[in-house]
């Protein structure tokens, strides 16, 4: 009896171990690739200090079976988590991205720019308003009096904040435009 009872408590202390969380946190951002095992997150996620024991993941997660729910992407998380917390964060799916692409082609006119700006969410009437309302800066060796800023918005791909609203992205657009003509 007291064999069996000394066996349950090394149990449950070694479980206590590998799955509680101890030592300071700081962030981690670890990236989950495509199709990644249980076994590979775990070893990521114990080099990265997330979690002490990859093996005790490994257990775990075949014990909650989300071995084939891992979903490839960025979490974002701490070191020396615990691993209910680590497997909660996991199960909620990758942290939304930071940035977002946003590719103006070549050659376009105003209005046609401003259609553009749709595909990341914002308004192309708002962005056309802005970029003829003259509350810009334009480059100092135009005439007096230019208002629009067709022709300076600079055509590239670009990784912009994802909270960037119209004015924002007019600010950055004529500023790839000064940084390439050498203002």
């Amino acid at each position: 009896m007291l064999v069996v009872l000394l066996l349950g408590v090394s149990v449950a202390g070694a479980y206590s171990w590998m799955t509680g969380a101890s030592g300071p946190t700081n962030p981690v951002s670890v990236q989950v690739p495509r199709g990644a095992t249980a076994q590979e997150v775990g070893s990521l996620l114990e080099e990265q200090g997330v979690i002490r024991s990859a093996l005790a993941f490994r257990v775990l997660a075949s014990f909650r079976d989300i071995g084939a729910s891992l979903q490839a992407g960025r979490y974002e998380l701490t070191t020396n988590m615990a691993i209910d917390d680590v497997f909660d964060a996991l199960e909620s799916g990758p942290a939304p991205k930071r940035e977002i692409t946003f590719t103006l082609p070549e050659g376009l006119e105003l209005p046609e720019a401003a259609d553009h700006v749709a595909e990341i969410g914002l308004d192309p009437e708002r962005f056309r308003r802005l970029a003829e309302s003259g509350d810009f800066a334009v480059p100092p060796y135009l005439p007096p009096g230019t208002e629009t800023l067709e022709g300076f918005l600079y055509p590239e791909t670009y990784s912009l904040p994802r909270r960037i609203d119209e004015k924002g992205l007019i600010e950055r657009l004529l500023q790839q435009f000064r940084t390439v003509a050498g203002e």
